[in-house]
């Protein structure tokens, strides 16, 4: 059964392409034959209007004519002739473009919605002038001609084109054929089109009421960045950088670091058992490992009230105790040509330590601050003779 089924589909589909092919034979003809040269057309079909000699004056087209698909010689003199060597076709031409064109246009506007009322409108009016329609459709050309110039003459329309385009607009064929496609379309679907409408239309009051929120932050936003001000602490040199630029960034953030190379201080943790015998005002000499050679000099200008625990015993080990440890700040001098940089580890000797001028002897015990640090290093308190701190030279 299914053999025959497809033996029958293939018959049919044969023989439908056989029959197109055979109908589009005249349009194919015509065309390769516009190619030809006018010798050879008159050659193959120029007995057509020609008198035979010896008959009554006709002739057929079975007997006398010469069907050639291609052309001996192709040539364009054909067209050239018709488009350009004859603008009397042209212009004709573009008449014809120049009314129906509106007439389609008008045609697909008054159509659409004709057919949408006579397709969605239900009872007997509209039973009745579906009917008035295909009875005008029905009806002659040379019915309507009289009509259609009474009514041009009546509004003033006659010798222009719109006495054809409006005739041709409101013809009742387009409004037919519409009215019966649309029929063919579910009512569920168009209902199902109109939610989809609602649904769209939500969501652009949605993507709107955003777009306005967006707008309003964008405004204060705006604001913000006129009243945004950047202040410096120090004048310096830029060492890090923190925030990359379209960043959103909050009140109080750090944009960039900088140095004062120019203001050079060293946090040094000494011991409880050694800060006795430092003072604000004494001299240090100083060395670092990047300048072994190089003996820096620096003056106290701070000691620190605040204790940190440098050794943490367990309180229940007898005879030991925390040693805590306190942060000394020492300026270094201006008369050393080497740069220290920040982070570099420096030693310090306490032993070599000079006795304060008088005027920093006397002078009041400074208040605790808070020093900025980039973190504590373990010192080295082994041996009475020589104590070294590992240190930091500080930045701002």
């Amino acid at each position: 059964m299914k053999k025959k089924r497809y033996f029958g589909r293939f018959a049919l589909t044969l023989l439908s392409v056989f029959f197109a092919l055979w109908f589009l034979l005249p349009t194919v003809l015509t065309i390769s034959n516009s190619f030809m040269t006018q010798s050879e057309i008159s050659s193959n079909y120029g007995k057509v209007f020609a008198n035979v000699s010896g008959s009554d004056g006709k002739a057929y087209i079975a007997d006398n004519v010469n069907l050639k698909f291609i052309p001996d010689k192709v040539t364009f003199n054909q067209y050239i002739s018709v488009l350009i060597r004859s603008p009397d076709y042209l212009l004709k031409f573009w008449n014809s473009v120049i009314l129906v064109v509106p007439i389609v246009l008008l045609q697909l506007v008054v159509a659409s919605v004709t057919a949408y009322g006579f397709t969605r409108w239900r009872g007997k009016v509209r039973s009745f002038l579906f009917f008035f329609y295909v009875i005008l459709m029905l009806m002659p050309t040379q019915v309507t001609l009289v009509p259609n110039y009474l009514v041009s003459d009546w509004v003033g329309l006659l010798n222009t084109r719109w006495a054809i385009i409006l005739p041709g607009a409101f013809a009742p064929f387009s409004v037919f054929l519409l009215t019966k496609s649309m029929r063919r379309i579910p009512a569920s679907l168009i209902e199902a089109a109109k939610l989809d409408v609602q649904a769209a239309t939500g969501q652009y009051q949605a993507a709107q009421g955003q777009y306005q929120a967006a707008q309003g932050v964008l405004s204060e936003v705006n604001l913000n960045l006129d009243q945004t001000a950047q202040y410096a602490p120090c004048n310096g040199t830029v060492t890090m950088v923190s925030s990359s630029v379209g960043e959103l960034i909050g009140t109080g953030t750090t944009i960039v670091t900088l140095t004062d190379y120019s203001d050079r201080w060293i946090l040094a943790n000494v011991d409880e058992y050694e800060i006795g015998k430092l003072q604000i005002g004494q001299e240090l000499p100083l060395t670092s490992k990047a300048y072994p050679d190089t003996v820096f000099h620096g003056k106290i200008v701070n000691v620190s009230k605040n204790p940190d625990f440098a050794i943490k015993k367990s309180t229940n080990e007898l005879n030991d105790q925390d040693i805590m440890t306190y942060e000394v700040k020492i300026k270094l001098s201006d008369e050393d040509d080497v740069m220290l940089y920040p982070g570099m580890l420096v030693s310090v000797n306490l032993d070599e330590a000079t006795a304060a001028a008088p005027e920093d002897a006397e002078s009041t015990e400074p208040e605790n601050e808070t020093l900025n640090e980039n973190g504590d290093a373990p010192q080295n308190t082994e041996g009475a003779d020589e104590i070294i701190e590992i240190i930091e030279i500080g930045d701002e």
